[in-house]
Parts: C-alpha cells; sequence; structure tokens
C-alpha cells in the first residue's frame, strides 16, 4: 500500500472527511487530496502529526511494505497435533476461529546475487541449475503461510516453529499470486 492509500485508509477509518483531516493538521484540502492520489506526499512535520493522530508510526506510513502487525511466540512441542503441521494449523484455527483460512504454497524469492551464483555453479560444475532455489526449499522448510480472510482487511500468517507474523495484504484478495518482502506465494485450494 502506497503512503497515499494508507493515508486515506486510515482518516477513513478514524471518521474524518479530508476537510476535517486538514483542519487537524493546518493545511488545506487540497493538499490532502494530492497526498491520498500520489501527486503529492506530506512534509517530515505533516508525516509526525498524521501518525501521532492515527496511532501509527512515520516508518508505517512511509514504507510500502507489508508491515508486521502480530507477532506471536509459540512453543511447536506445546501445540496440539500429531506432527508439526497439523499442530501449526490448529494454532492458526485457533487465532482465527471465525475467519476463512487458506494454505498459502511460498517460495522465496532468489535474489540477483543467488542468480548470478546458481548459474556460475551450473556452468562450472556439475551442480543443475536451480541449486540455489533447492537450498532455500530446505532452509525454510519450518515455515507455513496461511490467508486469514473475513474482516476488514486480508491477513497473511507465517508460522515457524518458533513464532508467528501476522502482516495485513489488501492484495492477497484482489489476486491468486502475490508477493510480501521476499516471498511469493500463491493461493491454494486448501481451507482449514
Amino acid at each position: 500500500m502506497t503512503t497515499g492509500e494508507k493515508i486515506k485508509k486510515l482518516r477513513i477509518e478514524a471518521g474524518l472527511s479530508q476537510e476535517q483531516f486538514a483542519d487537524k493538521l493546518n493545511v488545506s484540502r487540497s493538499a490532502v487530496a494530492k497526498w491520498e492520489s500520489e501527486a503529492g506526499i506530506p512534509d517530515v512535520d505533516n508525516l509526525k502529526t498524521a501518525a501521532e493522530l492515527f496511532g501509527v508510526t512515520i516508518d508505517y506510513l512511509l514504507s510500502e511494505k507489508a508491515e508486521v502487525i502480530q507477532r506471536f511466540d509459540i512453543d511447536i512441542k506445546g501445540l496440539k497435533g500429531k506432527d508439526r503441521y497439523e499442530k501449526k494449523n490448529n494454532f492458526v484455527r485457533e487465532r482465527f476461529k471465525d475467519k476463512d483460512i487458506i494454505i498459502l504454497q511460498a517460495e522465496e524469492k532468489t535474489t540477483r546475487q543467488e542468480k548470478v551464483i546458481d548459474t556460475l555453479l551450473g556452468i562450472f560444475t556439475d551442480a543443475s541449475f536451480g541449486t540455489v532455489d533447492l537450498i532455500n526449499s530446505f532452509n525454510n522448510i519450518d515455515k507455513m503461510f496461511y490467508l486469514i480472510e473475513g474482516g476488514n482487511n486480508p491477513l497473511v500468517v507465517m508460522v515457524t516453529d518458533e513464532f508467528a507474523e501476522v502482516r495485513e495484504c489488501e492484495e492477497a484478495s484482489a489476486t491468486k499470486k502475490f508477493t510480501i518482502g521476499k516471498w511469493k506465494l500463491t493461493k491454494t485450494k486448501i481451507k482449514i
């Protein structure tokens, strides 16, 4: 979500018109309209005031990444279930009882440096191309991703053996494939 989209969303959630919001920041309504339409961005003082007004950070307003909004520590051994996958499914079901939960397929994006290394490995050794992707998949075997729908905004939950992170992701409801940070995510047909 862009800075302008976040400002508009937060303004609407606060029940403020553009004019009311502009009055609180001592700016014109047209300035707010420009920010929300991405024709301009607030200066530092206005960002600070808006962040304080909405109870968010300036980083949140400026960042276009899906920010972690909740984090839970987990002891996988203490969760109910016969294996780690069932335990993680049960954890998510318990946290998001009345929501639709879909399992997501996740793949870590390969960085430019990893692609170069992979190509060089394929050229100069007997290693097959795709070695870096294979290594990444083994490194991330403990992670499971879920799409939570049924609230104001879709949520994406990543659950590992040690913790769970929850992020808002409006893009998730609009498309079958989307990205969050270093993850390429695809909706599956598996609901829990």
